[in-house]
């Protein structure tokens, strides 16, 4: 996992158990997210690791199955996350603006609500995209280029 994938994720579980209080669901739920990166990693580790066996040719790729199964777990967990991570933000965020009495702070978390939303849906579409494609269409490899633009996101 590169440093600012590593950074991106626990800002987003730090944020999560600070929003929350340091409550119990808050923390386990920044838990759930650390644990599904990890796994992500761990994930990633095993397509390098396989691609290096098979000296990088593309035709054997879909046909081995270790990495098939890697690439599987990596893109189900990749949407899981990020549908939790944009739920439990927007979530959080509402009951804050519940909670807020000056008008000031609800136009500024209606517009962190809004942008959360939007950056969330972005991400979550384009990794659904991804995994949709790879289990419509694992030998074509067409999956590699929503990856590729959702990467950034």
């Amino acid at each position: 996992m590169t440093r600012l994938c590593r950074r991106s994720l626990t800002r987003s579980c730090r944020r999560i158990r600070k929003f929350s209080g340091y409550s119990f669901i808050g923390t386990a739920i920044a838990l759930l997210i650390f644990v599904m990166g990890v796994i992500q990693l761990t994930a990633s580790i095993t397509i390098a690791y396989v691609t290096g066996r098979i000296n990088r040719q593309l035709t054997r790729l879909p046909t081995n199955r270790t990495q098939a199964l890697a690439r599987m777990v990596w893109f189900v967990h990749n949407v899981a996350a990020d549908v939790i991570i944009t739920c439990s933000l927007v979530f959080l965020y509402l009951k804050f603006r519940k909670n807020t009495e000056r008008r000031a702070s609800r136009s500024w978390l209606n517009t962190l609500i809004l942008h959360t939303i939007e950056n969330g849906a972005v991400t979550c579409l384009f990794a659904t995209i991804h995994m949709i494609f790879y289990f419509a269409m694992p030998q074509n490899l067409i999956y590699l280029g929503f990856a590729y633009f959702g990467a950034p996101l």
